[in-house]
C-alpha cells in the first residue's frame, strides 16, 4: 500500500510539474523543490527512528532479555534494513534486466565507517572513552560473518550467473549467523571460561544520596529477591568483595569493578558530586551550597543545578505525567536542559524519589590501565546518571511529541510549529508505549520503507534537475538516505553507553543486506522462474569486493590500535577512510 501510494504520488507530481519524461536540461527551480523533499525525508527518518523504532526495540529486548550485541546484530540490523529488503524485492521482480550486485554492496562502507565515526564523535561528548569500549570477544563474530558474506558474493556472482543452491547457501549462512548470535554466551564460556568480559546486558543499580556527601548503592533492584544495598563502609569490607565475586548473578565480572565504586566515594571536597547528591542538597540553606558535617563547601556554585528547588520532593509533579508543568517545578517559565531532565525524572519515576537507576557497566570501567594522567576516573557515576536521565527524557518525549514546549526558548517553539505536521502524522500512525511495542516496530518499518522510496525519487530527480550523474547521486544522497536510520539508531545506542549495540548493528546490517536482502530475494526469484540461473550485472565486482575486504582489515587493525574504544581520533579516522573511498568512487564515475 505504501509503495503504490508513493508511485502514484510520483507520477502525479511529475505530471503536475510537466517533467514526465524528465527533461535533460538542468532546472534549478525544480532542484529546490526536490531538495526540500529530501530534507523532509531525512527529518522523518530521524523522527521515526529515534522516537518510535528505537524505544520499541528497546522494550522488545528487555522483554526477551536479549543482550546488547545480539540486539544490534540481529533485531536492529533486520528492522532498520527493511527499506533495503523492500527495494531489493521491487527492483528484482519488477525489472527483467540483470540485477546489479553493486547496488547491494553500495552502502556497506557507509554502514561501517560513517556509523562508527558518527557514533564515536557524538558519544564522546557525553561519555568517557573507557565507557565506550567494545568487547572484541563478541564483535569478532560479526566481523567474520560479514567477511564471509563478501567472499560468498565474490565467489557466487563473479561469473554473472547465480544458481539457486548458491542462494540457498547464503540464506543458510545467515541462519547460522543468527544461531551463533543467540549462543554467543555459551560459546564464550566454553572457549574462554576464565576470561573476564564486559556484561552483555544491563546491570542496574540505584544510587541514593545521603547527608555528608555519602550514598547508598542498591545492586540489581529489578529483582526484589536478589537486590542488596551497600553503604560506604560496606564497599570497603572484605565480605562485600567475597559476596560480589562469588554470586553468579551479582558478580560484577571485572576484577576492578568494586574499586571503581570505591573511587567514586572520595571526600566531598575532592569529588565531583553526582546529580542525585546535588538534588538532595539545599533545603533551607543557601542555594548551591551543600551542608557537610557542619561545614559548607561551594562545590555547586558554578553548577547549572543551583537554581533547581528540590524537584524530586515537589508535590506539584508527583501526580503523574498528565499534570506535568515543568515551569512550576522551579517557579520559572524557562528551564535549562538539566532542570528539565530532573523534572521529567520526578514525574516518570515517582517510585524512585531521590534515587537514580544507573547502568553499572558505565561505573565499573573507571580504571584505565593505559592512562598515566588519570588511571581512575571519579566522575563515571555522574556520567551514568546523566545517561539515565537522558534516556528517561527520550522516552517521555517519544510519548509526547505534540507537547507544546512552554518552558523552552523561542526557537524551540518555532521549530515545534514548523515540524508539527510530520509529528502529528507519526503520532497518529505509529503507536508508542511499552504495551504497543510490536505494533510500533511494524508501523516504523512501513514508515522507513515509504520514506526510503520517496527519498530515492527525490534524489534521482534532484540529480537530473542539476545535471549530476545518477552514479554520484547514488553514492552521496542515496547511500546516506538508505543508511540514515542505521546511523541514527547507532548514535542513540552510543550515547547510552551501549557501544556493542551500535557497532554490531553496523556489521549485522551489512550481513543482512548481503545474505537476506540479496540472497533470499534471489532465491525467491529463482524458485519463481523454475530454478533457472539469474543473470547479474557484475561489472567491477572483484574490485569492489577487494576494496571492502581491505577496508574491513584496516578498520579492525585501527580499532585494535585504539584498544577497541570509540575515541574521537578513531571516529575521525573512520570518517577519513570513508571520505577517501567516496572520492575514489566519484573519480571512477567521472572518468
Amino acid at each position: 500500500a505504501f509503495s503504490i501510494f508513493a508511485m502514484g504520488m510520483d507520477t502525479a507530481l511529475g505530471q503536475a510539474l510537466g517533467d514526465v519524461p524528465v527533461s535533460p536540461i538542468p532546472s534549478p527551480e525544480l532542484a529546490t523543490l526536490y531538495a526540500l523533499g529530501i530534507l523532509v525525508c531525512l527529518y522523518l527518518f530521524w523522527l521515526v527512528a529515534d522516537y518510535r523504532m528505537v524505544p520499541a526495540i528497546r522494550v522488545l529486548c528487555e522483554r526477551l532479555h536479549i543482550p546488547d550485541d545480539v540486539a544490534g546484530a540481529t533485531v536492529l540490523g533486520a528492522a532498520l534494513n527493511a527499506p533495503e529488503l523492500f527495494t531489493s524485492i521491487m527492483s528484482t521482480f519488477a525489472s527483467d534486466n540483470g540485477v546489479g550486485v553493486s547496488l547491494v554492496m553500495g552502502s556497506f562502507n557507509f554502514n561501517i565507517l560513517v556509523i562508527t565515526g558518527a557514533t564515536a564523535l557524538v558519544a564522546r561528548k557525553r561519555l568517557r572513552s573507557r565507557q565506550l569500549r567494545v568487547e572484541w570477544l563478541f564483535l569478532q563474530r560479526d566481523v567474520y560473518f560479514y567477511a564471509v558474506s563478501i567472499l560468498m558474493i565474490l565467489l557466487f556472482c563473479g561469473d554473472g550467473l547465480l544458481q539457486w543452491y548458491e542462494c540457498l547457501a547464503m540464506v543458510a549462512t545467515y541462519v547460522a549467523y543468527v544461531a551463533v548470535c543467540v549462543l554467543t554466551g555459551r560459546i564464550a564460556r566454553c572457549m574462554c571460561p576464565n576470561r573476564p568480559y564486559k556484561p552483555r546486558r544491563r546491570r542496574s543499580a540505584l544510587v541514593r544520596a545521603q547527608e555528608g556527601g555519602q550514598y547508598d548503592i542498591t545492586l540489581y533492584p529489578n529483582d526484589l529477591d536478589l537486590r542488596r544495598t551497600y553503604s560506604r563502609s560496606d564497599l570497603s569490607a572484605q565480605g562485600t568483595v567475597k559476596d560480589l565475586s562469588g554470586d553468579d548473578y551479582l558478580r560484577l565480572c571485572r576484577p576492578d569493578a568494586l574499586e571503581s565504586l570505591r573511587v567514586q566515594e572520595a571526600a566531598p571536597r575532592e569529588m565531583l558530586l553526582t546529580r542525585s547528591q546535588q538534588i538532595s542538597s539545599g533545603g533551607g540553606g543557601t542555594p548551591g551550597v551543600l551542608s557537610v558535617a557542619g561545614e559548607t563547601t561551594p562545590l555547586l556554585e558554578a553548577s547549572p543545578h543551583t537554581r533547581l528547588t528540590r524537584a524530586f520532593s515537589n508535590p506539584a509533579v508527583a501526580r503523574g505525567e498528565a499534570e506535568l508543568d515543568l515551569g512550576s517545578v522551579t517557579g520559572r517559565g524557562r528551564l535549562t536542559r538539566e532542570e528539565e531532565l530532573e523534572a521529567i525524572h520526578a514525574v516518570t519515576r515517582p517510585d524512585l524519589g531521590d534515587k537514580i537507576s544507573v547502568d553499572l557497566r558505565l561505573v565499573n570501567c573507571a580504571h584505565d590501565e593505559m592512562s598515566k594522567d588519570e588511571p581512575w576516573a571519579t566522575d563515571v557515576l555522574e556520567i551514568a546518571e546523566n545517561v539515565e536521565l537522558e534516556e528517561e527524557a527520550l522516552g517521555y518525549e517519544s510519548r509526547h511529541l505534540l507537547r507544546w514546549p512552554s518552558h523552552g526558548s523561542w526557537w524551540k517553539k518555532a521549530a515545534h510549529v514548523a515540524c508539527f505536521a510530520p509529528k502529528l502524522l507519526v503520532t497518529v500512525t505509529v503507536p508508542s508505549g511499552e504495551r504497543h511495542y510490536a505494533a510500533g516496530i511494524a508501523a516504523s518499518v512501513l514508515w522507513l520503507a515509504a520514506t526510503s522510496y520517496a527519498l530515492s525519487i527525490c534524489s534521482s530527480r534532484l540529480g537530473k534537475a542539476l545535471g549530476v550523474p545518477d552514479t554520484i547521486v547514488g553514492l552521496t544522497v542515496g547511500s546516506v538516505g538508505t543508511s540514515l536510520p542505521n546511523m541514527l539508531a547507532a548514535v542513540v545506542a552510543g550515547k547510552s553507553g551501549r557501544s556493542e549495540t551500535a557497532i554490531c548493528q553496523a556489521f549485522g546490517s551489512n550481513t543482512f543486506d548481503a545474505l537476506v536482502a540479496f540472497g533470499a530475494v534471489m532465491l525467491a526469484k529463482s524458485c519463481a522462474t523454475g530454478f533457472e540461473p539469474i543473470r547479474l550485472a557484475a561489472g567491477g565486482l572483484q574490485r569492489e569486493g577487494a576494496i571492502d575486504l581491505a577496508l574491513v582489515f584496516a578498520y579492525v587493525w585501527l580499532f585494535y590500535l585504539f584498544r577497541f574504544r570509540l575515541t574521537r581520533s578513531f571516529g575521525g579516522a573512520c570518517l577519513a577512510m570513508y571520505a577517501g573511498w567516496l572520492g575514489y568512487q566519484i573519480f571512477l564515475a567521472c572518468r
